[in-house]
């Protein structure tokens, strides 16, 4: 079984490498390991409250998951979030999503990402 400790220091490892990616202009990449991060500290949180893991890249089924109440915002705004998973992966929708990473997209969604990873890493203290 996977751990609660794997997947935190897997999440700090993805954050570090979208800085790196970002700081190298490649935005649409560091927004795919983002979600990552993200993914990862949820997947955390669902073994911390005992769940079991769920295999989807899916952050709002993973947030219900870990028990996590959100609002109709927050369920937007991790919607949007998963979509840098599929965007960014699949040759098909990779062109689309690279012209949609802009910096100023990317530092967007960055910040918001930042917010979700500092809530759901202090919730493990």
């Amino acid at each position: 079984m996977t751990s609660i400790l794997y997947f935190r220091e897997a999440s700090k490892r993805d954050q570090q490498t979208a800085t790196i990616l970002y700081m190298n202009k490649e935005y649409h990449w560091a927004l795919f390991f983002w979600h990552l991060t993200l993914e990862k500290l949820l997947k955390a949180l669902i073994l911390k409250y005992g769940g079991e893991i769920l295999y989807t890249h899916n952050l709002v089924r993973l947030a219900h998951a870990a028990n996590l109440t959100l609002t109709e915002n927050q369920e937007r705004e991790l919607t949007e979030i998963t979509t840098f998973n599929l965007e960014a992966r699949y040759d098909d929708e990779k062109l689309t999503f690279y012209k949609k990473a802009t910096r100023e997209y990317a530092d967007h969604w960055i910040k918001i990402c930042t917010v979700y990873s500092e809530q759901w890493e202090t919730s493990h203290e």
